[in-house]
């Protein structure tokens, strides 16, 4: 049986011509970019800096606003952590609050619980809508003279709704509060333009857009917005003295040449991915009529505001779905996000849009990209009823 890949939000096929660009930095050009005394080191370090220029260019920002770290989890927590540290060690007595909702990913919401343990800080959830969308009103009134740091996800990573993050932004900087975005799921599915939206933090990850697993970066907005954030790993001096470790030079690599093929890709991977998902949409109503899409609708134009990322449908499927979830280990879905996997708990994004534990239960996450063919869809629609068929044909035993 063909295995038919669908979860593409937990994380994409490398591009071949990502790791093309990787390989000599794994045989020829092994050096260490901190050896600045013979050529090997050398080449490394230009190679650095070349990634640095890419990750910039696709953003819209500054190359010395890039610090490469090992992933978005990584650079959500620094963030985090980061300006918390800031702020108390030179405002010791000052209070602290901050925004941020209840669908967020785990990389934020941990850390903020485990930092108002260790400072005193207020962290203030906001709820999502029934689509999983922050209300930007809300937000506005939520604010408070202690405010310092707002913390919203670009595309959620379960249900793919795009958060108002322009708005959401220019709300902080019009109050002097700080902006944080996890843009993991952002990149290459909607338009990011730093020049243009005012996010003083952003994290990304590189496997989420056709390149390596352990690479990722945080853009620090220090030449617009003066941002400054204590160091996550301290030690070695590298990346400017902000985040030690001997970097990951062939995962860099792979970054940066992912987010070149993103820019030179992207406008003719979006109507794709938005004509594959309503294909995709369709199929599954005229099999399931009564599914329910979790999230805003599709789009079906370009030149609408995208509320959904193009590449994800959430469904919860009807009430003979089967028990213990889907028995396809060729069929690759995620009942729940990949980070979040191999516990029993009902997700949290799911519940804070309003659905029960037994519709939760029932909801896969089908996410496509630039390898998915219709072809592909059909046959994963097939094998889908040929699972719910066993299901109903053993409860009518």
């Amino acid at each position: 049986m063909t295995p038919i890949y669908l979860d593409y939000n937990a994380t994409t096929p490398v591009d071949p011509r990502v790791v093309e660009a990787m390989l000599p930095y794994l045989q020829t050009h092994f050096g260490n970019p901190s050896s600045a005394s013979h050529v090997w080191g050398w080449s490394a370090e230009r190679a650095i800096q070349k990634s640095r220029l890419q990750v910039a260019d696709l953003l819209g920002c500054d190359a010395a606003e890039v610090f490469f770290t090992s992933g978005s989890t990584e650079s959500n927590n620094w963030a985090l952590r980061g300006m918390i540290e800031e702020h108390f060690l030179n405002h010791p007595g000052e209070k602290f609050h901050v925004l941020t909702s209840n669908a967020e990913h785990n990389s934020v919401l941990k850390p903020l619980l485990q930092l108002q343990r260790l400072f005193p800080i207020e962290v203030e959830w906001i709820p999502v809508n029934k689509e999983g969308v922050v209300d930007v009103h809300e937000v506005r009134q939520k604010i408070k003279p202690t405010t310092r740091l707002i913390s919203f996800i670009w595309v959620n990573n379960e249900i793919g709704s795009v958060n108002p993050i322009q708005e959401l932004s220019r709300i902080a900087h019009e109050n002097k509060i700080i902006f944080h975005t996890d843009a993991t799921q952002a990149l290459g599915k909607v338009p990011v333009d730093l020049k243009s939206t005012k996010i003083d933090l952003l994290s990304l990850s590189a496997h989420k857009m056709y390149g390596p697993k352990g690479a990722g970066a945080l853009i620090v907005r220090r030449k617009n917005s003066g941002v400054q954030i204590q160091c996550l790993i301290c030690g070695g001096g590298q990346e400017r003295g902000q985040r030690s470790g001997t970097l990951n030079v062939a995962g860099i690599v792979g970054l940066g040449e992912a987010c070149r093929l993103v820019k030179q890709e992207m406008p003719y991977e979006l109507p794709r991915a938005l004509e594959l998902q309503n294909f995709f949409w369709k199929e599954i109503l005229n099999h399931w009529p009564t599914a329910r899409l979790n999230g805003p609708v599709p789009s079906h134009v370009l030149d609408t505001l995208l509320w959904r990322s193009p590449v994800n449908l959430s469904v919860t499927f009807p009430q003979n779905f089967p028990p213990g979830g889907l028995q396809d280990p060729h069929l690759g879905v995620s009942s729940t996000s990949a980070c979040s996997s191999g516990t029993a708990s009902v997700s949290h994004v799911l519940t804070a849009i309003g659905l029960t534990p037994s519709e939760a239960q029932r909801t896969l996450r089908l996410s496509f990209g630039r390898f998915t063919t219709q072809d592909e869809l059909k046959e994963a629609i097939q094998r889908l009823r040929q699972v719910f068929d066993r299901t109903e044909l053993n409860s009518n035993k």
